[in-house]
């Protein structure tokens, strides 16, 4: 199997970082703290996912590689809850685009957290803000929602006790 080489590419095109070619990806982060997550925030992609991904951006639609399974269809209105976060700022996943799988997959029940101006991709994850203003309030999101999302047990459903004991499947 192939892949492609988008680490070794990142290596071999990251400028220092110093002059400011890569601002987009982030607007919190300095010359040298851009230069290593060009560095070491990229991995090579493997053929079977640039294919799928090519499928994707063919269709028009989160599709198998058959194109015949529809994920976003398939998922439609699934109770679980979700959150998407975005900036207007974001050159790699613009506002519109973060805040859609919420529109389609959990109508009225996701919740879109939009952080406005000054936010770029990689700012989400490890800009100068992010640890005060964004990882706070997803990690209060995730503890609120722990608790519904490990108290369902899908190995009480009749039939199964016998193979998986209360305490979760062996």
């Amino acid at each position: 199997h192939w892949a492609l080489p988008v680490s070794s590419v990142a290596r071999a095109l990251t400028p220092t970082g110093a002059d400011g070619r890569l601002e987009a990806l982030g607007h919190q982060l300095d010359g040298p703290a851009r230069r290593s997550a060009m560095l070491h925030a990229s991995t090579d992609l493997r053929a079977g996912f640039v294919r799928q991904a090519a499928q994707w951006l063919r269709s028009g639609r989160l599709v198998d590689r058959g194109d015949r399974r529809d994920y976003l269809a398939a998922l439609h209105g699934i109770d679980v809850p979700m959150v998407a976060v975005g900036s207007e700022s974001d050159p790699t996943c613009p506002a519109p685009a973060a805040r859609a799988p919420i529109v389609e997959l959990a109508p009225g029940a996701g919740q879109w957290w939009n952080l406005g101006k000054g936010w770029s991709h990689a700012d989400m994850l490890f800009g100068a803000r992010a640890g005060d203003e964004l990882h706070p309030r997803l990690c209060a999101w995730l503890e609120t929602h722990r608790d519904r999302c490990w108290s369902a047990r899908p190995w009480s459903s009749p039939g199964t006790a016998a193979r998986n004991p209360p305490d979760g499947p062996a």
